[in-house]
């Protein structure tokens, strides 16, 4: 039984009609293979290049918080170093006493 189904086997492996259909087979599953990992590429380059920029901007934006920040500390600092009054301080920087006794 085995070695029927073998020489079955063995006779329609050699068909030219069945080879030819096996290299058309093949081929289409080279081609889907391969723009599928196109795909995939682009896609992870895209992802990549979104997340670089995303992470490009929200950096500029704490650079920009944290230095307006700073600043404002300076200012208030040299409020206080020319004698300036607290409630006017809190007054024009905007900010609550708690804040203003931290920087002290």
């Amino acid at each position: 039984m085995v070695l029927r189904y073998m020489d079955e086997l063995n006779r329609v492996n050699e068909e030219p009609e069945f080879r030819e259909y096996m290299s058309y087979e093949e081929d289409q599953r080279k081609i889907t293979n391969s723009l599928v990992k196109e795909s995939m590429r682009k896609g992870i380059e895209q992802g990549i290049e979104k997340g670089m920029k995303q992470g490009l901007e929200q950096g500029m934006e704490k650079g920009i918080e944290k230095g307006k920040q700073e600043e404002k500390r300076n200012m208030i600092k040299s409020m206080i170093e020319n004698g300036m009054s607290k409630e006017d301080i809190m007054k024009y920087c905007g900010i609550s006493r708690e804040e203003l006794e931290k920087m002290q």
